[in-house]
Order: C-alpha cells, then sequence, then structure tokens
C-alpha cells in the first residue's frame, strides 16, 4: 500500500476524536492557539519548518508517503514572512524540512529522519513535582555512559556531545574512561536519563596500548599522549587561601566556587605550584574537571525565553550558519574556558599555555594541556576561570610527554532489553545512519578488543541531542531576553546574576533528584 498510514501513527500516537484545529490566517494567533497550556495536549499538530523559510502547520489527518518522502494533509502554509500563503491540503518532502515539532510522543525508534529532527513540546513524561517548582533545574543530559558495575548518575564514566543541542551543531566528543586493566572484551552501558530525543551516530572505543602503571592523557585538541610521571600539586590557592586538599588526590573531594551575585561573568585565579623541578622533555597540567549547573540553567533559560517559537528558533539555528557561530562565541565566550598559564622565571611573566573545556555537569572530563615552553626550577601554573562555573578534582603535572596514536574500535555487538539487537549494531557502525534512544532507553554496548594486551580507553561519541519543551516552559517567553543574551551576552550576564544566584543553592538537589530511571521508566510503554 502506497500510503503506509499505519507506519506514521506508529510515530506519532495521534488520539482518536480529536478535532483539527481552525487554522487561522495570522501565524502567530495559530501558533499561540496550538500552544495554549490548557489545551496543548488536547489536539494534535505538527509543525514544518522548510528550508526556503516556509512554515508548514499540519493537524491529524495527515500521511506519509514512504516511496517518495512525501507528507501530506490538511493544514495552512506561511510563508517566510509569516503571510498566509493556502490554507487546505498541503504537501512536502521530509527532505526539505530543518525542524519538526509536535505534541504527540515519538514512540517507533526506526521513525528516522522525522523523529531524529522533532522537538516535542508540552510531553512531561514522568517530570515530576520537583521540576514543577523548580523548572530551570530539571535534569537534563546527553548520553550517558557507564562501565561494568557503574550505574548510579554520580559515577558516569562519560557524557557524549554535551554541547550539541541541535542536529547542525553534531559532532564528535572525546571522554577518557579510566578503565582498569582489560581482559577481553569490553561493555559499556549508554542511557537516555531525561526528556530528549538522542541521535547517535557514533559510540567508539580508542584504545591506546599500556604499560603497567602507565598513564595515558587526552588533550582538547584530541591529542594523546604517554606520559612517565604525575606528581601531584605542593600548594594550590586562591588569594592565599589554602586549597591544596581539594587538588591533591582524585577522590572526587571537589573545589568549586559560587557564582558572583554581581556578574555571572565573573573570573577568579588559581595559582598551583609544584616542588618537583620541571624534567626534561615536554611537561602538561592535567586537569580533571565537570561544569557546575551554571551552564544547565543558561540552557534552560534559553529554552523558556523561546516559549512558543521554539522551533522557529532552531530552524534558523539549522539554516543560518552565521546565528549557529554568533551561538558558539556568545555565552560561550564571555565565561570562558580553564586558562592555564605556566610563569616564567626568567622574564617574570605568565605564558598562556592552552586551555580546557567541556559542557557538562555530569561526568568528570580528564585533559592535559601540554606545555608550549620550558621553565627552569620549580613549576608553578595559575589557572584562570570562571566563577561558579567549574567543579575540579584533581590538578597534576605530567612530565616526559610523548604523543601516541590510539586504535579505533567499533562495537561488535548491541543488546537491548537483555537481547541482541542486529539492527541497533547496523545504526552505530554505519557512518550514514543514527542510533535513536528515547527517555528510558539503555543500551549495552560490547567492543571486542584486538588481543590480548592492557589498553587504555577513550570513548568517541558522535551526535546531537535535542531537548524537549516542558509545557510550564512555555509560559515564560521573553524573545527580547533571548536577543540579549545570544547578541549582547556579558550585558545578560551581568543582568542575570541575581536570578541565578536564587536558583544557585537549591539546583544540586533538584538536577540529580529529577533525572529518569531507566531501569523502572520506559518510554515506549508510558
Amino acid at each position: 500500500m502506497r500510503y503506509l498510514i499505519i507506519w506514521f501513527t506508529a510515530i506519532l500516537l495521534f488520539a482518536s476524536g480529536c478535532s483539527n484545529y481552525q487554522f487561522r490566517s495570522s501565524y502567530r494567533s495559530a501558533n499561540a492557539l496550538l500552544h495554549d497550556m490548557k489545551k496543548i495536549n488536547e489536539q494534535p499538530f505538527l509543525k514544518a519548518h522548510h528550508a526556503s523559510g516556509k512554515v508548514y502547520v499540519l493537524g491529524q489527518d495527515w500521511t506519509i508517503d514512504t516511496l517518495s518522502g512525501m507528507i501530506s494533509g490538511k493544514g495552512t502554509l506561511y510563508d517566510f514572512n509569516r503571510a498566509l500563503v493556502s490554507r487546505g491540503n498541503q504537501e512536502f518532502s521530509i527532505d526539505s524540512i530543518l525542524i519538526f515539532e509536535t505534541n504527540r510522543k515519538i514512540v517507533n525508534p526506526e521513525a528516522g529522519r522525522v523523529t531524529a529532527l522533532g522537538i516535542l513540546t508540552g510531553v512531561n513524561l514522568a517530570i515530576g513535582v520537583i521540576c514543577w517548582t523548580n523548572p530551570k533545574a530539571c535534569f537534563g543530559s546527553c548520553p550517558t555512559f557507564y562501565m561494568d558495575g557503574h550505574s548510579n548518575i554520580h559515577q558516569a564514566d562519560a557524557e557524549g556531545f554535551s554541547n550539541a543541542i541541535s542536529p547542525s551543531l553534531e559532532y564528535a566528543d572525546i571522554d577518557a574512561l579510566n578503565n582498569p586493566a582489560l581482559s577481553g572484551s569490553f561493555a559499556l552501558t549508554m542511557k537516555n536519563e531525561a526528556l530528549e530525543t538522542h541521535v547517535v551516530r557514533q559510540a567508539n572505543l580508542l584504545a591506546i596500548p599500556r604499560k603497567e602503571n602507565q598513564t595515558i592523557l587526552h588533550s582538547r585538541k584530541d591529542k594523546f599522549y604517554s606520559a612517565d610521571a604525575i606528581i601531584n600539586p605542593s600548594v594550590v590557592f586562591d588569594q592565599e587561601k589554602d586549597l591544596t586538599p581539594h587538588f591533591s588526590h582524585a577522590d572526587g573531594n571537589e573545589w568549586f566556587s559560587l557564582a558572583d551575585e554581581k556578574n555571572m561573568s565573573s573570573k577568579q585565579e588559581l595559582v598551583v605550584e609544584f616542588d618537583a623541578p620541571a624534567a626534561a622533555g615536554q611537561n602538561g597540567l592535567y586537569i580533571h574537571f565537570r561544569q557546575t549547573l551554571m551552564t544547565t540553567y543558561l540552557i534552560y533559560s534559553a529554552l523558556q525565553y523561546m516559549g512558543d517559537e521554539i522551533s522557529d528558533v532552531f530552524a534558523k539555528i539549522e539554516g543560518q550558519p552565521e546565528l549557529r557561530k554568533q551561538l558558539n562565541s556568545g555565552i560561550h565566550g564571555e565565561l570562558g574556558e580553564i586558562e592555564v598559564w605556566l610563569w616564567d622565571r626568567q622574564n617574570q611573566q605568565w605564558l598562556l599555555q592552552g586551555s580546557v573545556y567541556e559542557t557538562g555537569p555530569i561526568a568528570i572530563n580528564k585533559q592535559v594541556v601540554p606545555f608550549s615552553a620550558t621553565t627552569n626550577g620549580k613549576t608553578r601554573v595559575k589557572l584562570r576561570l570562571n566563577r561558579g562555573l567549574w567543579r575540579i578534582d584533581h590538578l597534576s603535572l605530567t612530565t616526559g610527554l610523548r604523543e601516541v596514536a590510539p586504535i579505533e574500535i567499533q562495537p561488535s555487538k548491541v543488546l537491548y532489553k537483555g537481547h541482541e539487537d542486529a539492527k541497533a549494531l547496523q545504526l552505530l557502525t554505519s557512518p550514514e545512519q543514527q542510533l535513536l534512544s528515547m527517555p528510558g532507553d539503555e543500551f549495552r554496548l560490547i567492543y571486542d578488543m584486538p588481543d590480548a594486551s592492557d589498553y587504555a580507553l577513550f570513548l568517541k561519541s558522535k551526535g546531537y541531542y535535542i531537548q524537549w519543551m516542558r509545557d510550564n516552559w512555555l509560559g515564560m517567553k521573553d524573545m527580547r531576553k533571548l536577543r540579549t543574551m545570544i547578541t549582547q551576552p556579558a550585558k545578560y550576564l551581568l543582568n542575570e546574576a541575581s536570578s541565578y544566584k536564587a536558583y544557585e543553592s537549591a539546583m544540586e538537589d533538584a538536577f540529580w533528584s529529577s533525572r529518569i530511571d531507566t531501569k523502572s521508566t520506559h518510554y515506549y510503554e508510558n
């Protein structure tokens, strides 16, 4: 049968008996009707943002032609300027659409491109009371990865592609796994523990042979190094306050500071000293770090400011490279990274050596900054970072850095619900395909090592994720604030400081308490 209605109704659970919207000539009024908080879960809709700037708004009576990839149905078409073009039967190609938006659960992981481009609005699976009362602190995460025996969210071993909040922002992220000695195959569990659609193109291992007690390090520039020695700091201080106990060992006793109540982009400095003299060869600073919930607050604030125009904004992100560039350089550029400076004793000056950065508050990142300069005598390092943005568990001096090359290993088997899933394996290992993961999903990835040697392992995950729009966010729309956030980030962070301080102390408990438990929640059965 040419029009496989069953195929697409498996994607969107359109409730039977719902009447179509009375589509309006004004796009603004039509959009407001679609997102009416009192009715948002009553009548299904599908918005499709065309690459040309046009927008299709369809009701429940539409179908997809799987042979041609065309969607057709009754609805309204608006042009680039959001003026009414036509009302009635509409038809368009899936491949011409930048972003979809709907208010019905996507329930078929095989739905392909429509699912992978779909923002869900007003769908609140297991959102819980805590997210209603503290909406900017709800749990959010890209895919989380766990090694054997780890299941607690506080023990996540990796957090994939945290910056990829839209299809065009897809990238590959590398995380150190700090795995114990290997024997045979290796397994990782990949979870979706948030109200998000995860689109995973790749989850490969990067393996580097290592000798007993040898440390293999990864830099932000995706280079790998072996190190002769790892030396703990003798002292770490901030404005002469001794902070050394926080940094001496990788024990989870993290150091962090609270945000400046007057300006969220306020900076601070830490000075680190090592008694050991700089050794021959290349040295560097090894940092174990993650973010606080400041970035989560800012991302959720931006989504709330978008309100019922969320898919319009994301369509612009997809279609306008200059806007993507502005997003990358805006808030990120203003908050900054963890800069590493090395003291040059001979010339009595600080020399910038590089920086580390990774978005995400869950898994601890481990990156080395190789020094481009050498020092005589003891080594002194300065960190310059945004106040209240970072948690640091450990700092160490690495000596005798030598670059090494990894072997890339794809999964050999994927298990879903305890059973081997050949289709999921195909999607993860084919460069042209993607594995879709919905809330509550849990995949077990098995890797065959090339031989019996011991390897230091790193996870290379590639993809993107789409945040869902909770219906209690819709009433918080503020496009003026969104514009300020994007075009005047310094002004925004100054103005928003007091609001963030009201959330800061309570965010941690709210965030961790609102994650989805993959053991008891399964999206497709709800």
